[in-house]
């Protein structure tokens, strides 16, 4: 039983390193969202109905764009072949089209979330190999790490796909220069990149460690005698300083 019990402490030491590897990708790379766009013929841009045949190049008249919380990419092709990729700060590329100062936040919660993780990473692996005596270092401290870890999370995931339907869903998600003379280029619409789902997986992660740790504790005190026993420190050391008192 013992070794099954800490089987469950290995497992938390690998899902949270997992998952602050996955949040510092997701911070990292550049495919939150992504999106293809096309040039308006109305404004004389012409759209082309070729498909081009490399997966890596848009077709004629026809372009593509895809950026994360801290940088993007972006490339057209006006009808002579695809420009090389231009690459972006999201701060300064997107500053007239929604509120960027989110997106600090975002960031900011899920540093917060990967700071938690990695403190439940190195107690996960306390608790799989010996006994912490303190609490806060038990499994206990365990379930606040990831506790606190999921909040964040949640929050920076919340707060960013709540963005999603507000900015990008229908909606222009290209800059004033891309879209007006001589470019004419627009967005039809904007999805979701894997960038943004390795947020969705942390979270995830996250409650399954809560479960874990619950199962966890369930197996070593099936009768959660530990209330019991707080109790009855707490009586003790209650009794002990009335009677110093008394003397």
């Amino acid at each position: 039983m013992c070794l099954r019990y800490k089987t469950f402490f290995f497992l938390n030491f690998v899902t949270c390193l997992c998952i602050v590897i996955l949040l510092c990708t997701s911070i990292g790379t550049p495919h939150w969202i992504e999106a293809e766009s096309k040039r308006n013929s109305s404004l004389g841009g012409g759209v082309s109905n070729v498909i081009s045949t490399n997966d890596d190049e848009p077709g004629p008249n026809r372009g593509f764009i895809h950026f994360g919380v801290v940088r993007g990419c972006k490339i057209f092709n006006y009808g002579f072949g695809a420009r090389d990729y231009k690459c972006f700060k999201v701060s300064e590329e997107h500053a007239d089209l929604y509120p960027t100062g989110l997106l600090i936040v975002v960031i900011v919660f899920m540093v917060i979330a990967a700071i938690f993780a990695m403190v439940a990473t190195i107690f996960g692996m306390v608790n799989a190999i010996t006994r912490p005596i303190e609490a806060i270092h038990g499994p206990k401290g365990l379930f606040l790490w990831n506790g606190f870890g999921a909040i964040f999370s949640g929050i920076s995931l919340f707060m960013y796909v709540g963005l999603y339907y507000t900015t990008f869903e229908g909606k222009e998600v290209l800059n004033a220069e891309d879209t007006s003379q001589p470019n004419y280029f627009t967005t039809d619409s904007a999805n979701y990149g894997y960038s943004f789902w390795l947020l969705v997986t942390t979270f995830g992660l996250f409650c399954v460690n809560l479960i874990l740790l619950i199962i966890a504790h369930k197996m070593n005190d099936p009768n959660f005698r530990w209330r019991r026993r707080a109790q009855e420190i707490s009586t003790i050391q209650t009794t002990e300083l009335a009677q110093s008192i008394m003397y």
